[in-house]
């Protein structure tokens, strides 16, 4: 009787244990959905970052307003633009390339993590 018992608790067992590992799957997938809106959204954010910091740092006027009394409108301000693009365009092209590279080394750290788990 006493065996009998005791398979039943482990088949009791065993079903809680599968329920489990069904939610766990379930909460690592919306996991991976939200981690791969992230990297979006941070993509989105190394794109804008280095042209806000240095528009805000150094207020560059770019484009500056005729106050003069002969009219109103608008001036482009060539030089001030291109040190712009100068600063601005390498300093995205480092912080995106950082981030693939921080990204593609977390990657091969997950991916063998997973097999040595996979192993065990």
């Amino acid at each position: 009787m006493k065996s009998h018992d005791a398979s039943i608790r482990m088949e009791e067992s065993t079903a809680r244990m599968e329920k489990m590992t069904g939610t766990m799957q379930k909460i690592a997938r919306l996991t991976e959905r939200d981690t791969a809106s992230m990297h979006v959204i941070t993509f989105f954010a190394l794109v804008f970052l280095p042209g806000t910091f240095l528009g805000s740092f150094f207020s560059t006027p770019i484009f500056e307003g005729v106050t003069s009394s002969l009219g109103g409108g608008w001036t482009f301000n060539r030089q001030l633009f291109i040190l712009f693009s100068e600063i601005c365009f390498p300093l995205m092209i480092i912080m995106l390339m950082s981030w693939w590279l921080y990204m593609l080394i977390t990657r091969r750290q997950r991916r063998t993590l997973l097999e040595e788990d996979a192993i065990c």
